[in-house]
C-alpha cells in the first residue's frame, strides 16, 4: 500500500512538471510598457523594440501645444493625443520587422517626428 502511494505521488508530481513546462513554452512573452512623450516636432524615443505577438503598452503624452499622432501604417496603428492630454493604448504587433512610427500631423513627419519599432521573432 505505501509503495502504491509513493509511486503515485511520484506520478502526480512527474505530471505537475510536464504540464508546467508545457504552458512556459506556449504562453505568450510580457507586454512592454512604456512613456513616450511628443514635443513639438519631435518624438522623446527614437525607438521601441517588441517580439512578435508581445503587446506594447504606451502611455502617449502631449507636451507640446497642438495635436499629435502616433501612428504606424503598416501595423494599423494611429493614435491621437491632444494638448496638454495623455492616452494609454497598446498594440501587438503580428509580424517581424522594422517599423517606422510617425506623427502625421501635416509637416511633422518630414520635420523628423519619426522612430522606429524593431520587432523581433
Amino acid at each position: 500500500m505505501y509503495k502504491k502511494s509513493l509511486f503515485m505521488g511520484v506520478i502526480v508530481v512527474a505530471l505537475s512538471l510536464v504540464l508546467i513546462a508545457c504552458g512556459g513554452a506556449n504562453s505568450a512573452p510580457a507586454g512592454v510598457s512604456l512613456t513616450l512623450k511628443a514635443q513639438d516636432i519631435k518624438f522623446d524615443l527614437k525607438e521601441i523594440k517588441a517580439k512578435v505577438n508581445q503587446p506594447v503598452n504606451i502611455t502617449f503624452v502631449n507636451e507640446g501645444t497642438i495635436e499629435h499622432t502616433f501612428v504606424i501604417t503598416d501595423l494599423g496603428v494611429k493614435e491621437t493625443v491632444q494638448p496638454g492630454k495623455q492616452k494609454v493604448f497598446t498594440f501587438t504587433p503580428n509580424k517581424a520587422g522594422t517599423f517606422k512610427f510617425i506623427c502625421d500631423v501635416l509637416g511633422h513627419t518630414e520635420a523628423g517626428m519619426v522612430g522606429q519599432l524593431i520587432v523581433e521573432p
